[in-house]
């Protein structure tokens, strides 16, 4: 099955959803969102909302992974780290009735990375300088990574870090795709779509709804 990538949504709801209407087929691909699906922007509940009625009704096809800012959120409960963006959200969170124990309960089980044979995607791609890119609590793991990314024998995907020209950036020497092109930042949401093999790469971008300037 091929796999359709999302980079970093940050809460940019329309254009999020008007990204996987356009583009999305869901009998034949795999919809993975790589992370920072929150915070920054103006509807993260609404991309919560969206995203969990899409796992619902496609279970096996649609993953949401892990990144930093929902990590943040994990650990504004379990360790009790105060953060701006987080009480932020759960203020809103209230005013359009989103429990927010049950999204714990539900990002707490989203993963660090999904892959393959020939790909691997994560939130912030595979240092280097990191041993057990895996651990939540590695500044230079998957979740933080502001460095290069090495080249694991296998095609990466990573977002993260915004990419200079706005637009996705392929570098062979890591063998590693860079997405995250800010949409929160009024730029572009931008994907790609590779097969099963890495292969056959498109290149999407979706120009930020005007419904996503109300921040």
């Amino acid at each position: 099955m091929n796999i359709f990538v999302i980079g970093d949504v940050h809460g940019c709801y329309f254009t999020f959803k008007k990204l996987i209407a356009k583009n999305w087929d869901p009998e034949k691909e795999y919809l993975v969102q790589l992370g920072d699906l929150i915070n920054k922007g103006p509807h993260s509940v609404k991309c919560l909302s969206y995203f969990r009625k899409l796992q619902k009704k496609y279970p096996n096809r649609v993953i949401l992974l892990r990144g930093n800012h929902e990590q943040m959120y994990l650990d504004y409960f379990q360790k009790e780290k105060k953060n701006r963006f987080i009480a932020s959200l759960l203020a809103e969170m209230q005013i359009l009735d989103l429990d927010e124990q049950k999204i714990f309960k539900w990002l707490r089980k989203t993963p660090l990375s999904w892959e393959n044979d020939k790909v691997l995607i994560s939130h912030a791609g595979i240092s280097p300088q990191c041993k057990i890119p895996l651990r939540e609590e590695d500044i230079r793991g998957v979740l933080y990574n502001r460095g290069g990314l090495k080249n694991i024998g296998k095609l990466q995907i990573a977002g993260h870090n915004i990419v200079e020209g706005n637009k996705p950036h392929f570098n062979p020497k890591e063998n590693a795709w860079h997405i995250d092109t800010g949409a929160w930042l009024k730029k572009h949401l931008s994907a790609l779509k590779i097969d099963a093999d890495g292969n056959s790469v498109k290149v999407l971008k979706e120009n930020r709804s005007k419904k996503d300037d109300n921040s």
